[in-house]
C-alpha cells in the first residue's frame, strides 16, 4: 500500500471514530452532516504528523472521487444582478470533512480499522454543530453541580440564544438559518475550549457550563462571546446577528442544578426583554450596561502539556500557524530567541483571548 492510500485509509477511520463517538445514524449519511474539520485534520498529519500537504491533499482527492466522502458546508452560489449569467445551485465550502454511506461501509471494511474499538460516550455531539447534545447537557449538569458543592468550588452556567432566528430564517430561508447556527456554534466552541463544555439545547439555544468561573469570570466570557457574534457575518451573504445570554452561578443564585438551570433561563429572558445583544446576571438590577468588561479568568501557569508546546512550535516554524489549545485562536509570537543549552529557535507565546504567556523552548 502506497503512502496516499495508507494516508486516505487513516482518514477513513478518523471519520468513523467520529462518526461513532458521535453516535450517528443512517440519516447523517444521507443527508449530511457536520463532520470533522479539514484544516484540523492537516495540521494533524501534516504539521504534527510530518505529512506532505500534497500528500494529504491527494489522499483528500482520491477519496471524494471515489464517493466515500463529501465535504461542507454547502452555500448557495452568489450571482451578479447585472449579469445575464445566472449560476444555480450551490458549493462547498470545504470547511468539514465527512462519511457517505459508500465511504461508511468501506471504512468498516478496511485493514487498518475492522477490529478497532471505539467507546461510545454519553457525552454526544450535535449531528448539525460542533456541540454536545441536549442529552449530554442534562447528564452533565447534575454531576457538575454536584462536584461544585462538594468543596469551595463554583460553577457557572451560561444560557443563550440568537435574537429574532425566526426572522433571519424567513429572511433568508432555512439554509441561511443553518449557516448562522453553525456560524455562531464555532465561535462558541472556539472560545470554551479548555474552559467547559458548550451544548446544543435546543433550536437557537445553547448552554455553557464553565466549572469554577465565578459570577465576575462567566460574565465576561459571555461579554466576549455577546461581542464577537455582534462583531461577525456569517455567508457569502454577510449575514449579521446578535445573541442574548443569561448567567447563574452555583452557589451565588441556586443550591440545586434545577434551580442553577432556572436562575440561567429567567437571566436569559429577561436580557431579550431588555432590548436582546446583552448579557443578563441572575437576580441583577435593573440599571444594565450594554458593554461591561468584568475581570477575565486567569490562565494557569504551567498548564501545557509537552505535546502541546512541541505541537506549537511545529505549527509556527512550518508556516501553519500555532494556536492556543485553550481557545483555538491564533497566538502572537512575541519573540523568537536563542537560549544556551537548546538547539534552535525557542519562542514566547500569548494568547490574545485567554492571556496565557509562556516560553516554548527549543528541544535541548
Amino acid at each position: 500500500m502506497g503512502a496516499i492510500e495508507l494516508l486516505a485509509e487513516q482518514l477513513l477511520g478518523d471519520l468513523l471514530a467520529d462518526f461513532r463517538i458521535r453516535n450517528l445514524g443512517s440519516d447523517a449519511l444521507r443527508r449530511g452532516y457536520v463532520g470533522v474539520s479539514i484544516a484540523e485534520l492537516r495540521v494533524k498529519y501534516c504539521t504534527a504528523g510530518n505529512q506532505a500537504g500534497v500528500d494529504f491533499d491527494l489522499a483528500l482527492k482520491h477519496l471524494e472521487e471515489s464517493g466515500l466522502v463529501k465535504t461542507g458546508p454547502l452555500l448557495p452560489y452568489k450571482n451578479d444582478p447585472g449579469s445575464l449569467l445566472v449560476a444555480v445551485g450551490s458549493y462547498s465550502a470545504r470547511e468539514f470533512l465527512y462519511l457517505t454511506e459508500k465511504g461508511y461501509k468501506a471504512s468498516q471494511k478496511s485493514s487498518l480499522h475492522a477490529n478497532m474499538q471505539i467507546p461510545v460516550a454519553h457525552n454526544q455531539l450535535d449531528d448539525r454543530l460542533p456541540l454536545y447534545r441536549r442529552k449530554a447537557f442534562d447528564d452533565d449538569l447534575p454531576q457538575a453541580c454536584q462536584e461544585a458543592t462538594g468543596g469551595d468550588g463554583c460553577l457557572s452556567l451560561i444560557m443563550m440564544d440568537i435574537d429574532q432566528f425566526k426572522a433571519i430564517n424567513d429572511t433568508h430561508l432555512h439554509i441561511g438559518g443553518d449557516i448562522v447556527l453553525l456560524g455562531v456554534a464555532k465561535v462558541v466552541d472556539a472560545r470554551i475550549k479548555g474552559k467547559g463544555k458548550a451544548y446544543r439545547y435546543g433550536g437557537d439555544e445553547f448552554a455553557l457550563l464553565l466549572p469554577n468561573y465565578t459570577t465576575n469570570e462567566a460574565t465576561a466570557f459571555g461579554e466576549t462571546i455577546r461581542k464577537q457574534i455582534e462583531q461577525s457575518a456569517f455567508g457569502e451573504k454577510r449575514i449579521r446577528v446578535t445573541a442574548s445570554l443569561g448567567v447563574a452561578v452555583m452557589p451565588d443564585h441556586a443550591k440545586t442544578f434545577q434551580e442553577l438551570l432556572k436562575a440561567a433561563d429567567a437571566a436569559l429572558y429577561r436580557a431579550k426583554e431588555l432590548g436582546r445583544n446583552l448579557v443578563r446576571i441572575s437576580r441583577e438590577s435593573e440599571a444594565v450596561q450594554r458593554e461591561r468588561s468584568p475581570v477575565r479568568k486567569a490562565p494557569k501557569p504551567g498548564t501545557l502539556t509537552d505535546d502541546e508546546r512541541e505541537s506549537i512550535r511545529l505549527a509556527h516554524f512550518s508556516g501553519a500557524g500555532a494556536k492556543c489549545p485553550r481557545d483555538g485562536v491564533p497566538l502572537q509570537i512575541i519573540k523568537e530567541m536563542h537560549e544556551v543549552g537548546t538547539r534552535g529557535l525557542s519562542i514566547i507565546v500569548l494568547c490574545p483571548i485567554c492571556g496565557f504567556q509562556d516560553v516554548i523552548s527549543a528541544p535541548r
